[in-house]
């Protein structure tokens, strides 16, 4: 029994386990010091593992290549795609808009302390959308504001946290619906900059704002 223990607490520190058996292993731990010490050794022994690891450097051929795809996409290439099919644009697009967020003239005000918008067009399957990438300021905060239809964020750097509690990092997409309302706050670190997809428009302080305002 006690060699089981061993090698399942080798296997849920290799992250191996399924998650029934992970449930099952850390209740067992919580009843019965025994396997909690055994889980903990093997956490240990999978980590001086890793330490002993030599670093390999990689081909110069793959570091190259490497290095001409993140020259050809910009800092933001691996959300091209991502971006491409939530504003309905073909992949070249995409990749001319994220780097545009490098591009100070891209930048409108926002209306808000520390907001700023890149106002954007999407595609024929983002006519009834307002579109555009939001940049906020850490610690600023973008209004409440209730979304008409169906919203879509793609957080492409920075992280914030929303009125309704969520927490939203880099790579995370999100959607809320139609009629759901919240504001949200950059968290410390990089400028958040996000992708938004609203169909139908967005109602902020009361007053709805459709595609095609000028003003968003």
């Amino acid at each position: 029994m006690v060699q089981d223990i061993d090698i399942a607490a080798e296997e849920l520190a290799l992250g191996v386990l399924s998650l029934q058996e992970r449930e099952a292993l850390e209740a067992a731990a919580r009843k019965d010091p025994s396997v909690a010490r055994a889980l903990r050794s093997a956490e240990a022994r999978v980590h001086a593992l890793g330490l002993l690891a030599r670093p390999v450097a990689p081909p110069a051929a793959l570091r190259a290549r490497v290095l001409a795809a993140v020259a050809a996409d910009g800092r933001f290439g691996r959300f091209v795609d991502r971006v491409a099919a939530i504003l309905d644009v073909t992949m070249d697009r995409a990749r001319d808009l994220l780097r545009g967020i490098d591009d100070p003239k891209s930048w409108a005000d926002g209306g808000a302390d520390g907001c700023d918008l890149f106002h954007l067009e999407g595609g024929p399957g983002a006519l009834r959308a307002v579109c555009g990438f939001v940049r906020l300021r850490p610690g600023a905060t973008f209004p409440d504001h209730e979304h008409v239809g169906l919203e879509t964020v793609l957080v492409v750097q920075g992280a914030f946290v929303d009125s309704l509690g969520a927490r939203v990092e880099t790579g995370t997409q999100v959607e809320m619906v139609g009629g759901t309302k919240h504001s949200l706050t950059a968290l410390p670190g990089p400028d958040l900059i996000y992708l938004a997809r609203i169909y139908d428009g967005v109602i902020i302080g009361g007053e709805l704002m459709a595609p095609g305002d000028p003003r968003i």
